[in-house]
């Protein structure tokens, strides 16, 4: 048999290449029509102290400019990881078409919106579990098409890429995401239907040894300890790997104050976090007055309790070069940012 040669053939990673670029720029296409709205994914809350958290009120602010940053050279291979989370929520809805007796609406079925001081908002949840009448109950919705339903459950779907992520949410002392949080509380607002956050881990997933990670895996025999192998090569009883599994939040307002209970573990009681209602329009409030009362501070870290984190986000920010140099003038920080914002089509 005669082998092919090297030189000869379908170039199958410059047509990957393309491809992934191809879909990029379609994403671009789509954020341009979305400038001048707030947006959910950029949703935070104005704390008490005057400080917010969750998303940067920059970063937020620069978004709804329709500011794209610019990209790293292995942005094609990052995106990757993107399209992954996707394929989680694709796989997560093809199993609940098997299961749910109901409609399974998707992101472009429900578009939520919004408005603070004029300015729109809008966003769109991962899933939302519906029925097509009201004999089992649900919050009444008419669909962009024309159709009445019944909204049951809203659903953030998240896939968890890190351990360090999940070991943040998937044991005993677990928790959401603030952003998250965040972000699903003001769907689950404006819907008025109840709302679940779910992480999913796909893979198998190995424990390093870094103390904030060891710090929150169950010993051997401790609750949550069946999602944990206990054993290495070297015979070890440490443990070395999460399996893969998902755990759920339920979220509620209660007294304007946003609270968590883990899924199937209601017994446990609800949670109350730092997120309330009015914390949610104050921090767009705040981002849109920017222009006038200037820039406000770098975000707090804190997770959703108000425990004060440990890292500095501006160091994952694609926005630092432009924070670090033109300070804390509006103007200034305007100026070197509007190179980034296309027109609007």
């Amino acid at each position: 048999m005669r082998l092919p040669s090297s030189k000869t053939g379908i170039n199958v990673r410059a047509l990957l290449t393309s491809g992934v670029e191809a879909g990029i720029r379609e994403g671009d296409e789509q954020e341009k029509l979305k400038i001048g709205f707030m947006r959910g994914a950029s949703q935070g809350i104005l704390l008490s102290d005057g400080n917010t958290a969750g998303p940067c009120p920059r970063a937020s602010h620069a978004r709804m400019l329709g500011a794209q940053p610019p990209r790293p050279a292995d942005w094609v291979d990052k995106h990757t990881m993107f399209d992954s989370g996707h394929a989680n929520e694709d796989s997560w809805v093809k199993n609940l078409e098997r299961s749910w007796d109901g409609i399974i609406l998707r992101e472009s079925d429900v578009p939520v919106k919004w408005e603070v001081e004029g300015v729109q908002g809008s966003g769109r949840p991962d899933i939302v579990l519906a029925y097509a009448d009201n004999k089992k109950g649900g919050t009444p919705y008419l669909l962009p098409d024309g159709r009445d339903v019944w909204l049951s459950v809203g659903i953030e779907n998240k896939q968890v890429s890190s351990v360090n992520t999940a070991a943040g949410v998937m044991f005993e002392d677990g928790r959401p995401k603030l952003e998250h949080a965040i972000q699903a509380g003001r769907y689950m607002l404006q819907l008025g239907c109840n709302w679940q956050i779910w992480y999913s881990l796909p893979f198998v997933c190995p424990i390093p040894s870094w103390p904030f990670v060891t710090s929150k895996i169950p010993a051997a025999g401790e609750r949550y300890s069946d999602r944990v192998d206990y054993s290495n090569f070297k015979g070890s009883s440490k443990p070395s790997k999460i399996q893969p599994h998902s755990v759920g939040y339920h979220l509620a307002f209660h007294d304007g104050t946003l609270h968590y209970s883990r899924v199937g573990e209601e017994a446990d009681g609800w949670v109350e976090t730092i997120i309330t209602i009015d914390s949610l329009d104050a921090y767009w409030s705040a981002v849109l007055s920017q222009p006038e009362e200037g820039l406000l501070p770098k975000n707090k870290v804190v997770d959703i309790l108000g425990d004060t984190g440990y890292y500095n986000p501006c160091n994952y920010c694609s926005w630092e070069f432009i924070c670090s140099k033109a300070g804390d003038e509006y103007e200034e920080w305007r100026a070197a940012i509007e190179p980034f914002i296309p027109e609007k089509t």
